[in-house]
């Protein structure tokens, strides 16, 4: 199976997603094609549904960073960092009133996925959440990594441990201990965020 938006195929063990493009810098190559991939809270964090979609959040976006590097044996790791979500976004201009809300009191309680990776000699963070079309409304859309430091993060915050052999399921029980009313506040907060990417992108792909 290939992407055929994206140069990766599935790895010939089939644990995941190899990068299979010649040229240029792959790691970030790699990056900036699962970076470009449309930001929306689908409920799937799974890289297939990513890759079929080309639509994902933070934890199937970061997935299948983290696939991409194994394949160029490039050390990888997805880690969950606990923060709050929105708290360094603006309050842009066609934003639904509740979501400027939601961003003005300091975003909500979440945790983010990324992925710490050993490039070249340096152990660095990438997040590749933001998509091309949040940059025209001054998100941190991370499109200058050129492949050396650190990218800015989506969310600020405190790395965690979800206590899961896996990033999915610890991100779950994470969640799952959160107070109910922070639960539903958080999944107000990615509907909206969801739909404005959404909107975004259909009025980036508009000026096309």
């Amino acid at each position: 199976m290939a992407s055929p938006s994206l140069p990766i195929e599935v790895s010939a063990d089939g644990s995941g997603f190899r990068w299979v493009a010649e040229g240029g810098d792959p790691v970030a190559e790699a990056f900036h094609a699962v970076r470009r991939m449309t930001y929306a809270s689908t409920g799937s964090r799974d890289p297939v549904d990513l890759v079929r979609t080309g639509r994902g959040a933070c934890t199937a976006k970061h997935l299948l960073l983290c696939q991409l590097l194994h394949g160029m044996d490039v050390p990888a790791r997805v880690l969950t960092v606990s923060g709050s979500f929105g708290a360094d976004l603006p309050a842009a201009s066609g934003m639904p009133e509740a979501l400027k809300a939601m961003i003005g009191e300091g975003g909500v309680p979440d945790f983010h996925n990324v992925v710490e990776a050993e490039v070249g000699s340096e152990t660095v963070m990438l997040d590749a959440t933001w998509h091309d079309a949040m940059a025209a409304v001054g998100f941190p859309v991370n499109s200058d990594w050129q492949g050396r430091g650190s990218t800015r993060l989506a969310v600020r915050g405190a790395v965690v441990d979800g206590g899961a052999a896996n990033p999915v399921d610890g991100k779950a029980a994470l969640i799952a201990a959160m107070p109910a009313q922070e639960r539903e506040r958080r999944r107000r907060f990615l509907d909206l965020i969801t739909q404005y990417s959404l909107a975004q992108t259909h009025t980036s792909e508009g000026r096309v």
